[in-house]
């Protein structure tokens, strides 16, 4: 598949592409209720939902654990799904990082690196779904320049299974990205 490359690195963090052989590694982050807080699954943290999170990982088009760069360390993962052939489309997201590597800067990375990948493939669009009261991470879609479009449910364990959806076109990535130059 284009999206799987191991080739997504800068001076923060490398992207490698998951395997199982990280579960325990990742799992060992994940754990951090704190992690999960906004999420819609808030229970990620327990090890028997954390798994089925882990398994999915395996269909998705591309799924990565998040590596700093400095102490070679998982701090995190994250993925593509969802790729749309006839849109151009492709979304990003499951994304989630160890606490001491919030505030902005590792996100911003990750981000960065898989924006900039799909966009030098055959994509126009990317999409982000957050859960309507991650704020945390709804903020952090915005300053990427992403626009919210509007509502999806998904299937979820929690009482309320909705997500925003954020997109990203290629000319807002460009247009926003001049802007940090």
């Amino acid at each position: 598949m284009p999206f799987r490359s191991n080739d997504l690195k800068n001076d923060l963090v490398r992207l490698e592409l998951l395997v199982p052989e990280h579960f325990d590694e990742l799992y060992a982050v994940a754990s951090d209720y704190r992690i999960w807080e906004q999420h819609p699954e808030k229970n990620r943290h327990e090890l028997e939902v954390f798994k089925k999170y882990f398994q999915s990982a395996q269909n998705a088009a591309a799924a990565y654990v998040i590596r700093d760069r400095v102490t070679s360390k998982i701090i995190g993962s994250s993925r593509f799904y969802q790729h749309n052939q006839f849109f151009k489309s492709i979304a990003i997201g499951y994304t989630f990082l160890a606490v001491e590597y919030w505030g902005g800067i590792y996100n911003r990375a990750v981000k960065q690196l898989m924006i900039n990948h799909a966009f030098s493939l055959d994509i126009e669009h990317i999409i982000f779904h957050v859960g309507k009261y991650n704020f945390r991470s709804q903020k952090a879609v915005l300053k990427l320049g992403a626009k919210l479009f509007g509502e999806s449910e998904f299937e979820s364990t929690s009482n309320n299974p909705v997500n925003l959806e954020f997109r990203l076109s290629r000319e807002d990535w460009e247009k926003h990205n001049k802007l940090y130059e």
